[in-house]
């Protein structure tokens, strides 16, 4: 599939997704304009949870637009005839948005919360093997176990009592006098 193509699939799912729920309702159930608008959020707020927020907004867009063709009076035109269709569709739209932005955030927070949950196990294994190393080398655990949990290419202790400079291999890219003043300044700069 072409990445074009790729990008705008779930824009077309989303926007056929809302379409067909329009046309179910109109042709087979004869939903009124209430029950047509709440089944009309359905998609939108599934779009708004798993897709991202542009699509989202496409799925609101689209349902607003056919529930005004549907189901607004005069039906099967884009036109309003009251002030009420007005109310209920820029309502209907409000309450779209909000509810895919809401959605994203929450979608967004349970992302986050999970590559904190992956940090903390890492740091947890990383403690848990420090207190475990009976006899080893401290500093050698520290180096080696940051090294696979963490996946970096290279770790550098500095032990403050006696000024000496522990790494991970046998020599390290960083020059020794920048290793001696990021531990004393605490910064690379």
């Amino acid at each position: 599939m072409k990445p074009a193509l790729q990008r705008l699939l779930p824009s077309f799912v989303a926007v056929a997704g809302v379409s067909a729920i329009a046309l179910a309702c109109y042709s087979f159930i004869h939903a009124t304009p209430n029950i047509a608008a709440l089944l009309l959020m359905l998609p939108v707020l599934l779009t708004g949870a798993y897709g991202r927020t542009a699509e989202a907004v496409i799925a609101s867009f689209t349902a607003t637009l056919c529930l005004d063709y549907f189901f607004l009076p005069p039906a099967r035109s884009i036109s309003i005839g009251s002030p009420e269709s007005w109310i209920a569709l820029l309502v209907f739209l409000a309450v779209a948005l909000i509810a895919t932005n809401l959605s994203r955030s929450l979608h967004q927070e349970r992302d986050y919360l999970i590559r904190q949950q992956k940090e903390d196990e890492r740091i947890y294994a990383l403690n848990r093997a420090m207190l475990f190393s009976e006899g080893q080398d401290l500093r050698r655990l520290i180096a080696n176990k940051c090294i696979e949990l963490f996946a970096i290419q290279e770790v550098v202790l500095f032990e403050i009592s006696t000024g000496r400079i522990h790494h991970s291999g046998h020599e390290t890219c960083i020059p020794l006098e920048t290793l001696r003043r990021v531990a004393r300044d605490g910064a690379a700069a």
